[in-house]
């Protein structure tokens, strides 16, 4: 793969298909820490529903320094979004400068498999907001020093509460006026564990996505977790399968 194809792919990613992969591949093999290409590959395996995909993602975002980022590029529609920096550029020149084109690429057909990659992503798009980065790390620490500690945990948790929104607000809504009005109720006041604040959250998008076993397993999980607090995850569990009821 040469620069300017590489660069074309970039701004048209709509362009990626099944011959993209092994280019990509072999690109990655060998510069593996080329993070524009990683980025440019998970997106090729989510355009062609590759089976590799869910666990490719996760790698790509290891090499990401913006996993949220990441997911916007890989979820966006066919748009050229990609923008590339000077550096990069310098990058890609000096790799077509290492590597030419071997040959082309056998276009390979592939079966097709019923894959949910939207709930790939859902998942993808929680880890990247529970899981502590550097760039949070570093806001955590500098606060520390300047405000009280219960104002650092009420910032950071705005913070997960709007990206969560603005989340929800990006999925689509196939829910009946009876789960809108359950799932836009306030959650309680005792929330105190962060991890369980971002679960319960990730439970309510499974109901506003019709997705009701998966927010029924994630309120047992969380029951399981958390005993003290049965009685209420008891209640939600009950108003899913209702909800369940009026939504077959």
């Amino acid at each position: 793969m040469n620069s300017e194809t590489f660069k074309n792919y970039i701004e048209n990613p709509n362009l990626l298909n099944q011959a993209c992969v092994n280019e990509l591949e072999s690109l990655l093999n060998e510069f593996p820490y080329f993070q524009t290409a990683w980025t440019l590959y998970a997106k090729n395996l989510f355009l062609i529903k590759d089976v590799r995909f869910k666990n490719k993602i996760k790698l790509a975002a290891l090499h990401s320094p913006d996993r949220l980022m990441l997911y916007r590029l890989i979820n966006e529609s066919f748009e050229p979004a990609i923008k590339i920096e000077e550096s990069q550029k310098e990058e890609i020149i000096e790799i077509s400068a290492t590597k030419e084109a071997q040959s082309k690429p056998t276009e390979i057909e592939t079966p097709e498999t019923n894959i949910d990659f939207s709930d790939d992503l859902l998942e993808f798009a929680f880890e990247t907001i529970i899981i502590a980065t550097p760039a949070n790390e570093e806001y955590l620490n500098k606060a520390k020093k300047e405000i009280p500690s219960k104002q650092v945990e009420t910032e950071l948790r705005t913070k997960n509460r709007e990206l969560l929104d603005r989340f929800i607000s990006d999925k689509p809504k196939v829910i009946s006026k009876e789960t809108e009005y359950a799932i836009n109720t306030e959650l309680p006041e005792y929330h105190k564990d962060e991890d369980e604040f971002i679960t319960e959250t990730l439970a309510q998008i499974y109901i506003k996505q019709g997705h009701f076993d998966k927010a029924l397993l994630t309120y047992e999980k969380l029951s399981l977790k958390y005993p003290e607090k049965s009685i209420y995850f008891a209640g939600q569990i009950k108003m899913i399968n209702e909800l369940k009821e009026k939504n077959a």
